[in-house]
């Protein structure tokens, strides 16, 4: 498996799955701090 072709992926990877867990919460969690 080709590392180096993946590698730049990674930070994308991490972000994307950031962005979706923040928004989970936002949509989840009663809106306390409007």
């Amino acid at each position: 498996m080709p590392s180096r072709f993946l590698t730049p992926y990674i930070p994308l990877v991490n972000l994307f799955s950031l962005h979706v867990y923040e928004l989970i919460l936002v949509t989840t969690k009663p809106k306390f701090e409007l």
